[in-house]
C-alpha cells in the first residue's frame, strides 16, 4: 500500500495545527510523523510556521502520554504498549486504506468480503408460521397474527399489560426465536426477562408463562437478566439445553451451549444459578459471581468443573465486543465462523496457541483478523465466503 500522498499529508498537518483533526486523524498523524518526518519529500514541505507548530503539538501531547505511563505499574506496561500498539495499527491500516478517487486500493474492492452480524432473527410461531425479525418488518405484521407483542430495532417484547400477570386458565403456547449466523437478537418475555442471542442460536419459550413454570429452551448462546416472580408466588426459572438444566435463584448469567463446541459452559455474572448436568439431581452445583461450570461432551460421569473467570470477556458478544482472553485459534475462529457468516479452512500446521486482544464487533473482518495477525505465527486470507489460516512465513 501506498503512504499518503504529499498533497494529503499537508492537508492533515493543516487541520492538526487548527484543531479540526478527528481523534482518528490525529492518532495517525502521530503515527505516521513518526514514520515519514525522516523523508526529506515531506519534511522540507512544511512551512517553517507549520513545521514549528506541528512540533510543538506532538511533543505536548508526547509529554503528557510518558507522564501517565510513568503511573502505571511496572507489571501492566507491557500489555498496554502491546494492546496500544494494535489500536494504533488498525488506525493507521484503516487511514491507509481509505478510498481515494481514481486511485482504487484492495479496500475498495473488501465490499465484497463478508461483513459484520446484524440484528436479525426468525420468529417461528406455534402453528409453523415464520416472521422474518429484520429492521424492514413493521407492526403490522404482528397484528397480522394476532400477537400480543410489540418491537423496536433489534428487540422483541412479549410483556405487554394483559400478559404480565401468570395464569392456570391459559394453555401454554411455544414460540421461538432462532438467529441465524453473522445475526443477534433481544427478546423479553412475559414476566420480563431479558434474553440476548447470540448468532447461531434459538430460544423456545411460552408467550405466556403459568403459575407452576417458567421454563425456556435454549440452543447455541444467550445472555439471561431474569426477573422476579411477576406475583407473590415464587415461580422458579429454569433454562434447559440438551445436556444440562440451570435453575436460577435471581441472576444474570451466560450459557454457551453450541454444538460444535467440546464444552458447555454456564456463566454467572449476577446472584445465583444451580446447574443440573445431564438433568441428574445428584450432579448439580450452585455458582457464585464470577464463576463458570464446564460440563464435558466427551465424558460420560456426567461431572462438572467449575473455574473463575473474567465475566466481561465472557459477555463480551453481548456488549458489542471480541474479547480474546487466553484462547486458541480453533475457538476464536469459531466465533468468527459465526458472526460475519464465513467458512473457516487451516491449511497447513498452524500455531494453535493462545491469543489476547479485543475488538468491536462492528469491524470489518479483516480488521478483526489483523488485530489476530499482530499476535504473530498465523497469516490469514479472505477468499469470498472463506477465511484461509496459514502459518506465518
Amino acid at each position: 500500500m501506498e503512504p499518503l500522498s504529499k498533497e494529503e499529508y499537508l492537508r492533515l498537518v493543516d487541520k492538526y495545527i487548527s484543531g479540526e483533526a478527528s481523534t482518528e486523524e490525529i492518532s495517525f498523524l502521530e503515527a505516521y510523523y513518526e514514520a515519514f518526518a525522516t523523508k526529506e519529500e515531506y519534511t522540507t514541505s512544511l512551512s517553517r510556521k507549520q513545521y514549528k507548530m506541528l512540533s510543538a503539538r506532538l511533543k505536548e501531547r508526547t509529554d503528557r502520554k510518558i507522564a501517565f505511563y510513568d503511573q502505571i505499574p511496572t507489571t501492566r506496561r507491557f500489555n498496554l504498549v502491546k494492546y496500544a500498539a494494535v489500536v494504533l495499527l488498525l488506525i493507521v491500516a484503516g487511514l491507509f486504506l481509505l478510498p481515494r478517487k481514481n486511485n482504487p486500493t484492495s479496500f475498495e474492492k473488501a465490499h465484497i468480503t463478508p461483513k459484520p452480524g446484524t440484528d436479525k432473527a426468525v420468529l417461528t410461531l406455534a402453528n409453523g408460521k415464520k416472521i422474518i425479525l429484520d429492521n424492514k418488518m413493521n407492526d403490522s405484521v404482528f397484528k397480522e397474527h394476532g400477537l400480543p407483542l410489540k418491537k423496536a430495532e433489534g428487540y422483541l417484547s412479549y410483556q405487554t399489560a394483559d400478559h404480565q400477570v401468570p395464569s392456570t386458565k391459559r394453555q401454554l403456547v411455544y414460540n421461538t426465536i432462532s438467529t441465524p449466523k453473522g445475526g443477534q437478537y433481544r427478546v423479553e418475555l412475559s414476566d420480563g426477562t431479558v434474553v440476548w442471542l447470540n448468532a447461531s442460536s434459538s430460544l423456545t419459550f411460552p408467550v405466556q408463562f403459568n403459575e407452576q413454570q417458567r421454563i425456556v429452551e435454549l440452543t447455541g448462546e444467550g445472555y439471561f437478566e431474569v426477573a422476579k416472580s411477576p406475583h407473590k408466588k415464587y415461580i422458579p426459572f429454569i433454562v434447559h439445553t440438551a445436556e444440562q438444566r440451570v435453575e436460577v435463584l435471581g441472576t444474570h448469567f451466560n450459557i454457551n451451549a453450541y454444538k460444535e463446541e467440546q464444552t458447555i459452559r454456564t456463566t454467572l455474572i449476577e446472584g445465583a444459578v444451580r446447574v443440573v448436568s445431564g438433568f441428574r439431581v445428584d450432579k448439580a452445583v450452585v455458582l457464585k459471581p464470577n464463576q463458570q461450570s464446564r460440563i464435558s461432551r466427551s465424558g460420560n460421569d456426567d461431572a462438572i468443573d467449575i473455574v473463575s473467570v473474567n465475566a466481561d470477556a465472557v459477555i463480551d458478544w453481548k456488549n458489542g465486543n471480541f474479547v480474546f482472553d487466553r484462547e486458541n485459534l480453533p475457538a476464536i475462529m469459531r466465533k468468527i465462523a459465526r458472526w460475519y457468516n464465513v467458512e473457516i479452512e487451516y491449511q497447513g500446521k498452524v500455531d494453535l496457541a493462545d491469543f489476547g486482544g479485543q475488538i468491536s464487533r462492528s469491524k470489518s473482518l479483516q480488521e478483526v483478523l489483523t488485530v489476530l495477525e499482530l499476535s504473530g505465527g498465523v497469516h490469514f486470507q479472505i477468499k469470498g465466503n472463506k477465511v484461509i489460516v496459514r502459518a506465518e512465513g
